[in-house]
């Protein structure tokens, strides 16, 4: 049982970010922690010593706010001086750098720093406001408690960076979470009646504390051109008075109820009550309100500031993924045009609230948070040795593709798992000639791989050689992730192979494919550990050479997608008739060709069919000869390389996804096409058929079986409610194949191999 004395300001009754963050957290480590908590009193009727939930909390001072805040330094250094010596403390948490941080310090100073300390920064305030308030003294005192602190733990990728800025030597991302039983399902009808509103008001809310930083005087001027909209304020605080001031000079003050503070019990039919969410903040750690507002399904208005951007994409940018939309900091007539837009557009309200319910349920609930934080106890307390990753990565963001994505999740996620993270980029070298791009990434991998334990590569040959020689010279164990046979693709494309994946294995090859061939293998055999996202592609490594005992499948993941609704996205798209859709590189083994004559044989059939294929590649110029060729040029749209939000407002759009490759590891495209709903004819080939069971969340068919795709095709088409039978158990299949899994999986396997 670890035993972990926290330290906080306040605590219940008083309730804010960082006392809920507390609370749901204890409640979820119980099994193998106890907890104790040092706080202020606060109010004289408030119990000096009670249990809540999981912790027993420990209150010092007389009930003087003021005066109890200034003495919790000291009062609460001899209260934790006094548990420890009943009982010893394994860490000592400090929930944000405030009052009763120093008393963390002060105590373990007196222990001789025998206690670790772990810090977590849930602060919202601008880096202005820390270096020029009381005279830089809270500036000055983050850099000295975060240098010292064993840990530091941030719930934003913002305050990651300050974080780092700061000092701090070990940081590691936990969000806050959202209670998804509390804010989920509540019925907004009622909510409404509850609190005295009509069903036709146009409602807008908020929950903040009246302060200057989460600009509620912003809302109010943007509602004077919003004349019927009617802005409710949950949350009390110091500007107040003149907020209230503020809406009789600008004639609203009949349009804006200020509540005062509400009991957190009633917070989410609050937010349920509303058509939209607001907080114009002008700075902001993370924001929990935002987050319980998207559980909630309220759709949310934010600003570009702070720890925002972690989960608020804009939709307006990014129209088939945006979970809210993001207007400027301090600009009044762009937070009018986004409010007003909001209560007017119906059809945009209902893809936020979908889109915004399922991201919050995919990586906010407080079950995966407690996990994370788990993680980083255990990186404090020593459990875990902190093994140090560098992620070699041919694709990374902004950048896109599959390795990209990957490497992402990587990085924002194994570090609540117990690792730190270093990512080498190969776009930092793209601007040199091949060969010397290479030998410049082999020494940046070489250095930086310096302080790692892992030396993990995304490819077998362009990053995975650098990386397997420096991995070699500094005696670090290399793992390597393949998702392909890069040697057969790269041949197939440049030395005229025309064989199977399966037939290259052991072909007689020419002398280039020969060599990539070669080096793939030895690259491959030098891995401790092969991850491969399919137990097909885990039998292509094996054939390599590689030992099964060294080859871990790990499952491609996917972010939860919502795009909207079919019709909608038609309309917009001026899509008409019917629609069958592929994607994939335009390389032979994908087999567009048989598509192209597949559609022209059944447009004899169904003259409004259309074919439409969202890629580009080698083989476009052949492919549109041959549509002109069968007659069917304006039926088969040809889109070339598109963003992927926007391919995947074409699948919605589409009645049918068909792949028809004769070489596929684990189609990620697969897992798509099943997330935004649109039933898929695949072949029975490679990964396919561990997502696809055949007739039930798919068909499976042979690869160019123009008579078997015409028939499962054609039945989909036919009927509406087959299609939607085989999307349905597709949608409910691809929850499994979730991002937090992947790396769940991933970071299993890299413990296993560290332990090793």
């Amino acid at each position: 049982m670890r035993r972990i004395l926290i330290f906080s300001t306040a605590y219940f009754p008083f309730v804010g970010g960082a006392e809920v963050a507390v609370k749901e957290l204890t409640d979820r480590l119980q099994r193998g922690y106890q907890c104790d908590l040092i706080c202020a009193r606060l109010r004289s009727d408030i119990p000096k010593m009670e249990k809540v939930g999981n912790v027993t909390v420990h209150r010092v001072g007389i009930g003087i706010p003021l005066l109890d805040k200034l003495w919790l330094p000291f009062g609460g250094t001899i209260r934790a001086l006094q548990l420890h010596k009943e009982k010893p403390y394994d860490v000592f948490w400090s929930m944000m750098v405030t009052y009763a941080t120093y008393a963390a310090y002060s105590a373990n100073w007196f222990l001789k720093k025998n206690v670790p300390i772990v810090v977590t920064l849930q602060e919202g305030d601008s880096d202005a406001y820390l270096r020029t308030k009381w005279f830089g003294i809270i500036h000055t005192s983050w850099k000295s408690m975060l240098k010292r602190a064993r840990l530091v733990t941030v719930i934003s990728s913002y305050l990651a960076t300050r974080a780092k800025a700061l000092g701090a030597k070990r940081i590691v991302l936990v969000p806050n979470g959202v209670d998804l039983k509390r804010f989920s399902d509540i019925d907004a009808r009622a909510a409404r009646k509850k609190m005295g509103l009509a069903q036709s008001d146009q409602v807008i809310v908020t929950t903040s504390r009246l302060v200057e930083k989460n600009g509620v005087d912003l809302v109010i001027r943007a509602i004077v051109t919003i004349p019927h909209a009617l802005f409710i304020i949950a949350g009390d605080g110091p500007l107040r008075g003149s907020l209230e001031a503020l809406a009789k000079t600008c004639g609203v003050e009949d349009r804006v109820r200020f509540l005062g503070s509400v009991p957190y019990d009633e917070v989410h039919n609050i937010v349920a009550a509303g058509d939209v969410f607001v907080r114009a903040s002008r700075s902001e750690g993370f924001g929990n309100s935002f987050i319980e507002a998207m559980a909630v399904g309220t759709p949310v208005v934010g600003t570009n500031i702070g720890g925002i951007p972690d989960f608020l994409t804009d939709a307006i940018r990014h129209p088939t993924d945006g979970t809210g939309l993001m207007v400027p900091p301090e600009d009044v007539p762009a937070l009018a045009h986004a409010l007003n837009r909001l209560l007017t557009d119906t059809s945009l309200r209902t893809a936020l609230s979908n889109r915004a319910r399922i991201f919050v349920r995919e990586r906010y609930g407080w079950d995966k948070i407690a996990a994370q934080m788990d993680g980083a106890f255990q990186q404090a307390l020593g459990a875990v040795d902190s093994p140090r990753v560098l992620v070699a990565t041919g694709l990374f963001p902004p950048e896109g593709g599959g390795p990209a994505t990957y490497s992402k999740a990587l990085a924002d996620f194994l570090p609540g798992r117990g690792f730190e993270v270093d990512i080498a980029p190969f776009r930092t070298v793209r601007k040199f000639p091949k060969i010397i791009r290479h030998t410049v990434y082999f020494f940046k991998v070489l250095r930086r791989g310096m302080r790692a334990d892992i030396i993990f590569a995304q490819d077998p040959v362009s990053v995975g050689v650098p990386a397997m020689v420096a991995a070699l010279i500094l005696r670090k164990k290399f793992v390597l992730k393949v998702v392909g046979d890069y040697a057969w693709e790269q041949s197939t494309q440049r030395f005229h192979y025309s064989g199977t994946i399966d037939a290259f294995q052991n072909d007689s090859l020419g002398l280039l494919a020969g060599i990539l061939r070669a080096i793939e293998r030895a690259v491959a055999r030098r891995a401790v550990r092969v991850l491969v996202p399919s137990k097909y592609l885990g039998r292509i490594v094996s054939s390599w050479g590689v030992p099964k005992k060294n080859i871990s499948v790990v499952y491609n993941g996917i972010a939860p997608h919502q795009v909207g609704l079919k019709q909608v996205i038609r309309g917009l798209l001026r899509f008409r008739g019917e629609l069958v859709m592929s994607s994939g590189r335009l390389v032979p083994w994908k087999g567009h060709n048989t598509l192209i004559r597949i559609h022209a044989k059944m447009a004899k059939e169904r003259p409004d069919l259309h074919l439409l294929i969202v890629a580009g590649g080698p083989e476009a110029e052949r492919l549109e000869k041959l549509a002109e060729d069968l007659g069917v040029a304006d039926s088969v749209i040809f889109t070339g390389n598109v963003e992927n939000a926007v391919a995947l407002r074409y699948m919605r759009a589409a009645d049918v996804f068909a792949l028809n490759t004769a070489y596929e590891g684990f189609s990620h495209t697969l897992l798509e096409a099943a997330a935004v709903g649109v039933p898929i004819v695949t072949t029975a080939i490679g990964g396919n058929p561990e997502f696809i069971d055949d007739g039930v969340n798919g068909y499976l068919v042979k690869p160019d079986d123009e008579k078997a795709f015409i028939k499962k095709i054609t039945a989909l088409l036919d009927s509406p409610e087959l299609r939607a039978k085989i999307a349905g158990n597709a949608k409910r299949k691809v929850e499994k194949f979730s991002v937090g899994a992947m790396v769940d999986r991933t970071a299993e396997v890299l413990k296993n191999i560290c332990a090793s």
